[in-house]
């Protein structure tokens, strides 16, 4: 998940997660002028299965393409994150394939996914870096990435956060198709800190 991502109108948003009250979070997504445009329910009010559901509807609120292309989010817990993509019309090439972009996309969306359910800072940023793919297979059915990220290592990331304000994370995704055969694999550098208050 590109927290910040730069559209072709010249459009950039950003999500922050911001701390309300005690033991809750919402979600904001804000305009390029920096102003608040929109708030999911309070993650920490809900069960695993209702977070989840609840970060997909965000998502797709925040950014359409994820809507036009049935992105759904299926796990984000116990150290398993991982998303799914149909083969339809939305998502196939001329060779009734997944598209090349569409494998990147389901792929890039788990390092903010692992920053989504594990962080209750207040207002953190979080954006990617760069994300690496290699093609192994063609994708002929519908496709599932998923990273593994334990526990230890987002008490890492959160050390690190508190001491330093900013922390660089690496996420290794792999895309599988219906049948489990890997079609691709990702590296992928994101960013996350703490908001930088204004003077």
């Amino acid at each position: 998940m590109t927290l910040t991502r730069e559209f072709a109108q010249g459009v950039s948003r950003r999500c922050w997660l911001t701390e309300n009250c005690p033991g809750s979070i919402a979600w904001f997504a804000t305009r390029s002028d920096g102003e608040p445009h929109g708030h999911g329910r309070r993650l920490q009010e809900c069960n695993v299965g209702e977070a989840e559901d609840e970060i997909q509807s965000f998502l797709r609120r925040l950014i359409p393409f994820y809507e036009y292309v049935d992105l759904s989010i299926e796990s984000a817990k116990d150290g398993v994150y991982r998303c799914s993509l149909p083969l339809n019309d939305q998502t196939k090439n001329h060779l009734d394939t997944v598209h090349a972009a569409i494998q990147w996309a389901c792929a890039e969306v788990l390092g903010g996914l692992v920053i989504a359910f594990n962080f209750r800072d207040s207002k953190l940023f979080v954006a990617v870096r760069s994300v690496t793919i290699e093609f192994l297979r063609p994708a002929r059915s519908e496709i599932v990435a998923e990273v593994l990220f334990p526990d230890e290592r987002v008490a890492g990331l959160r050390r690190q956060l508190e001491s330093k304000g900013e922390v660089e994370f690496e996420v290794r995704a792999v895309v599988r198709d219906a049948s489990q055969q890997e079609v691709a694999s990702t590296v992928g550098q994101y960013v996350v800190r703490k908001h930088r208050e204004s003077a």
